[in-house]
């Protein structure tokens, strides 16, 4: 597996950018964070979105991930913007290798004017983070590897994985 992380900064979008993470103010269709990613092989993918919040009014921040226009899942941001970043976690199962689109969504702006005071809450996107593909428990059970290594490759010795590996390359070559 491989790990890799896209900032903020590289998503498209109105919303601007300060100190590389992306500050969207206000809901809706037209204001989100965007960006396309390459997946390399099939499999799952382990994501970790970072989100933080000017918060304001009675609630916290709500953001929204989705891929290829799919909603993936749906946060509750309680991170302020001085800390560090809240992170949520999410599995996808990439069917074929290739591009996909990625968006953080806005979901509850909040605007008012207190006695002098404005109250604004804007959700900030800090980062995406990656792994994968994931091993599948099925890519385990095959015919191939029960005949060179047995029924669990992953516990064999060194010296039987050794052993299992000059069965096949003495066959193949």
């Amino acid at each position: 597996p491989k790990n890799w992380s896209v900032s903020a900064s590289k998503f498209s979008g109105k919303s601007y950018v300060s100190n590389g993470n992306k500050v969207m103010t206000t809901s809706g269709e037209d204001h989100i964070a965007r960006h396309r990613m390459f997946f390399p092989g099939k499999g799952r993918y382990d994501l970790t979105l970072q989100l933080s919040a000017q918060q304001a009014g009675g609630e916290n921040a709500r953001g929204e991930l989705r891929m290829n226009g799919r909603t993936i899942g749906q946060y509750k941001v309680a991170a302020g913007s001085k800390g560090p970043p809240s992170e949520f976690a999410v599995q996808v199962d990439i069917a074929e290798p290739g591009e996909y689109t990625f968006a953080i969504h806005f979901l509850n702006d909040y605007y008012r004017e207190n006695e002098g005071r404005n109250e604004d809450r804007n959700l900030i996107f800090h980062g995406l983070k990656l792994h994968g593909p994931l091993q599948a428990e099925a890519d385990w059970n095959s015919a191939f590897l029960e005949r060179h290594f047995g029924d669990l490759p992953e516990k064999l010795s060194l010296q039987s994985l050794r052993d299992g590996i000059h069965r096949f390359a003495s066959r193949a070559y």
